[in-house]
């Protein structure tokens, strides 16, 4: 039984990972869904919904809980102290160090769930803004709903936008002293926002450095373990997104 379930898990990957490689993105919808965000005391909550699904998404020093609402399912995502927890009606499934034991109970709870199948779709077709909090958020959702498509196109998104970023900054601030690390478990409250933001763009830059590292030479003959780095890719710039808003005063990004 648990080999006949891999076996189907790493068939549906290696699929989706050859349909990426030559599908072109599909037309977008002629509206497309508000991104609400809501600050409150110790916490950021990110909400969107449309025709039968809602996702929220909540961020506190304690974590981020992702909770993807339809009619006849429920999925909610949790990303605290070093793990990634999956829940649904029909189950758990944790990450930790992103083993392929781990990442195939993961994808193959997502692969049975209907919020999570809706919930990407409707996270598909949110624009990304770089500086904007919700957008961002929502985008780390998207690659985990993504884990089990090979070259996840929310990754490539984040890669472009952090490139951007830092190719900015090295035109505008050539004085500026680079930064070699940044202190997740620590708070910087005395940092400007936009050296905060500057640490926070090279800290997701280094970790997605970590994940195409990660990734090499595993995309096509190792489906499961390439999900694994996405998936531990997701709970490091989730922390990192944390330490943002600590470093911020708890302030959303900027629009």
């Amino acid at each position: 039984m648990v080999r006949s379930s891999f076996v189907r898990v790493l068939f549906t990957l290696t699929a989706c990972a050859l349909a990426l490689s030559t599908a072109r993105p599909a037309a977008a919808s002629q509206t497309t869904p508000d991104v609400i965000v809501i600050r409150a005391a110790g916490r950021v909550v990110v909400e969107v919904a449309e025709a039968g699904v809602a996702t929220r998404k909540e961020l506190s020093a304690d974590g981020s809980l992702v909770t993807i609402t339809t009619p006849k399912d429920h999925l909610q995502l949790r990303v605290a102290g070093g793990d990634l927890v999956a829940m649904t009606p029909g189950g758990s499934a944790k990450v930790t160090h992103g083993t392929p034991d781990e990442t195939t109970r993961l994808l193959a709870l997502l692969q049975q769930s209907d919020a999570a199948t809706r919930g990407l779709a409707l996270l598909r077709r949110l624009p990304v803004t770089s500086r904007n909090m919700g957008q961002q958020a929502l985008l780390m959702t998207r690659v985990v709903l993504e884990a089990g498509m090979g070259r996840s196109p929310a990754m490539a998104i984040t890669r472009r936008w952090v490139d951007t970023e830092n190719a900015q900054r090295s035109t505008t601030h050539l004085d500026r002293p680079g930064v070699r690390r940044v202190n997740l478990a620590g708070e910087q409250l005395g940092s400007s926002p936009g050296e905060c933001w500057d640490k926070y763009v090279a800290e997701i830059g280094r970790i997605a450095n970590d994940y195409e590292e990660c990734t090499k030479d595993l995309r096509w003959y190792h489906a499961i373990d390439c999900a694994g780095c996405t998936l531990l890719f997701t709970i490091r710039a989730e922390a990192a997104a944390l330490w943002f808003l600590n470093c911020n005063g708890g302030l959303p990004f900027v629009s």
